[in-house]
């Protein structure tokens, strides 16, 4: 397969989204700049995307930029990126949240074929309000990171479902309770042992 490498220069940088959006209340600073990336009104959707450094830890986000937006540009999908700790994000001015997750899905295989990290994929519930822009970019970075659970699936979409809290067969009020017993008597083994058993029967992720 070609190298998408040679079609688009590979970015040697990307920004990082805190330093754009220092205050997200500062409504006509978002809309500018959206309005600047051919992202003004209409809906909008994030993808959130993390590579599994699990096995191999070299990532290169600037590559998985190239080719997500190689495929967006492709499709004609205004989109722009930026970079929020260890995940590379995307506000796509697009509504069909399966198209996103296919183009997610072609990204994920075309990525495997030049670096042996696996990038997986959130995405948030479209909006339109733009005061729903920092929520929703919760909800697609809370999706992606279901693939610490679930690694068959290369993109999940967020639904409230998700972050309902299950701890199994865990009656967790007892727990707490013996949580705050240890730590008021200062018992610290004990206190592990209970925060292990409360945190390790927690069934999904958030």
């Amino acid at each position: 397969k070609k190298n998408p490498q040679s079609d688009t220069a590979l970015k040697p940088s990307l920004q990082s989204f805190d330093a754009v959006f220092p205050d997200l209340s500062a409504t006509d600073k978002i809309l500018t700049v959206l309005a600047e990336n051919g992202l003004g009104t209409g809906t909008h959707l994030w993808l959130a995307g993390r590579c599994d450094t699990s096995e191999h830890p070299a990532s290169n986000l600037s590559l998985q930029c190239t080719i997500l937006e190689n495929l967006l540009n492709h499709k004609g999908i205004p989109c722009q990126f930026f970079v929020r700790k260890d995940a590379l994000i995307c506000l796509v001015k697009i509504g069909d949240r399966e198209m996103l997750a296919q183009i997610a899905g072609e990204a994920h295989n075309t990525l495997l074929n030049y670096t042996l990290s696996p990038c997986y994929y959130g995405i948030s519930t479209p909006f339109e309000d733009i005061l729903k822009l920092s929520r929703a970019l919760s909800e697609a970075s809370c999706a992606c990171n279901e693939f610490l659970f679930d690694k068959n699936t290369v993109c999940h979409l967020f639904s409230p479902e998700n972050t309902t809290l299950n701890f199994g067969s865990l009656k967790l009020d007892t727990a707490i309770e013996e949580l705050m017993s240890t730590v008021f008597s200062g018992r610290q083994e004990e206190t592990l042992y209970t925060l292990q058993r409360i945190v390790f029967s927690c069934q999904n992720y958030r």
